[in-house]
């Protein structure tokens, strides 16, 4: 019950500050990144242990953002990518093999160009699709939802919202 109410909770943040808070939209990547890892390379290490390689990934992705905005970026956007298309893949329960892996792969490489060729627009856009995708999936392991098109449904629409929110507020302290 915890970790998919986190799940949630640290994608509302991603949804709705991603690119103001920049530094920490990029940690939060980084663990649900190195969450993703764990469970796929590193199964059988210890539930610590898996945990602790995702919060050192997060704090060093949390650190890049300070040290280097656009490598960050470039970094955060690959893996902001890898975790949507693995998301929707998720959704649609297609989410293992070496497909769904080229597609996640596919899915950062299209992140990374964005974050590298239109920065801030970028930066809202992933953190809007990341933090949606991370509240689907947390609201569904919290209620035991099975995946659907509705789960794409409702990503969409927070997407929208985020992406909403974000601008408004760019354009605000611009």
């Amino acid at each position: 019950m915890f970790f998919p109410l986190l799940r949630a909770l640290l994608g509302s943040v991603m949804l709705l500050f991603g690119r103001r808070l920049f530094w920490l939209f990029a940690g939060l990547v980084g663990f649900l990144f190195g969450v993703q890892l764990a469970v796929a390379w590193a199964g059988n290490w210890p539930l610590w242990l898996q945990i602790l390689a995702a919060v050192g990934l997060g704090v060093l992705m949390a650190i890049l953002a300070q040290a280097s905005i656009r490598i960050a970026g470039l970094v955060v956007g690959f893996a902001a990518g890898a975790l949507l298309v693995s998301a929707m893949l998720n959704s649609l329960n297609f989410a293992s093999g070496w497909l769904a892996t080229a597609l996640a792969i596919l899915g950062g490489v299209i992140g990374a160009i964005l974050a590298a060729s239109i920065f801030d627009l970028a930066i809202i856009l992933l953190s809007s699709l990341a933090g949606a995708s991370a509240v689907v999936v947390g609201v569904q392991q919290l209620f035991d939802q099975p995946a659907g098109a509705w789960m794409l449904l409702l990503g969409a629409i927070l997407a929208a919202v985020g992406i909403a929110y974000q601008l408004r507020d760019s354009n605000r302290s611009d």
